[in-house]
């Protein structure tokens, strides 16, 4: 059996991922679901129909969840043919002003879950297997009140790169995919946000059609927009003492 897992599917990114593999994917059996947000996510869940959905209701910040997916998958006939790892958290704050906690599920939210996803689904892989990893413009730059949740977002980027090269010889294709900091799964009202609208910025739809193409035909990063792509330029260019001297004003 065939499937494909979204972690953050309850996010803006992961929920859109989710209208594009129900929309235009038929290549999978199971399409899998996990996310904190248990009332959106099976508000998700029941409005699929071409796909057989498996709503997983866990909180990827917390240990216990890792092992029970392992479970799920542990002694089935299953392929994972597409893992979308989109689960994240930013805490716009100084370190001084974090507490543990915050602390905590920025880490595991953002460097962890992935890595733990990518790990327990390993043999579950297989030639033409795809993973995407959902990265952030946070990486291009260190930012001053993002020292946490953006050096997260590097790690994603370094990380992402080097497992590509990792599977490359198993017929695996790793992509990371570069988008501006959508709203997170935790965040208040995000079951109700237009993803198309979302603070203006791109086309989630056009976006992750574009991504899971783009992955299946072997590409490693993907950065739609062109404004986009600039910002990455100039974070090649520019000095990262430069660039953490810009604090940004949410608290």
């Amino acid at each position: 059996m065939d499937i494909a897992i979204i972690a953050g599917a309850s996010s803006l990114v992961g929920a859109e991922f989710a209208e594009t593999l129900e929309r235009s994917y038929s290549d999978i059996d199971e399409l899998w679901l996990i996310s904190g947000q248990k009332n959106h996510l099976s508000q998700l869940a029941a409005k699929y129909v071409k796909i057989k959905t498996v709503p997983v209701p866990l909180d990827l910040s917390e240990d216990m969840s890792f092992d029970f997916i392992g479970e799920l998958l542990s002694g089935r006939d299953i392929r994972v043919k597409l893992l979308i790892n989109a689960a994240s958290y930013c805490e716009y704050m100084s370190l001084e002003a974090s507490d543990r906690k915050a602390l905590d599920r920025s880490i595991n939210m953002n460097v962890k879950s992935a890595v733990m996803l990518e790990r327990i689904c390993m043999p579950y892989l297989g030639s033409g297997s795809t993973i995407i990893n959902v990265g952030s413009v946070m990486a291009y730059a260190p930012l001053a009140m993002l020292s946490v949740s953006g050096a997260g977002r590097a790690f994603t980027a370094y990380h992402t790169n080097a497992l590509r090269e990792e599977l490359k010889e198993r017929g695996i294709n790793v992509m990371l995919l570069t988008l501006p900091e959508y709203g997170n799964e935790t965040d208040p009202g995000i079951a109700e946000t237009d993803t198309k609208k979302a603070e203006g910025k791109l086309d989630l739809r056009e976006v992750t059609e574009r991504a899971v193409e783009l992955a299946q035909k072997g590409r490693a990063a993907y950065t739609p927009g062109t404004f986009y792509k600039l910002i990455g330029a100039a974070g090649r260019l520019f000095p990262g003492s430069v660039a953490a001297l810009f604090k940004n004003d949410k608290k």
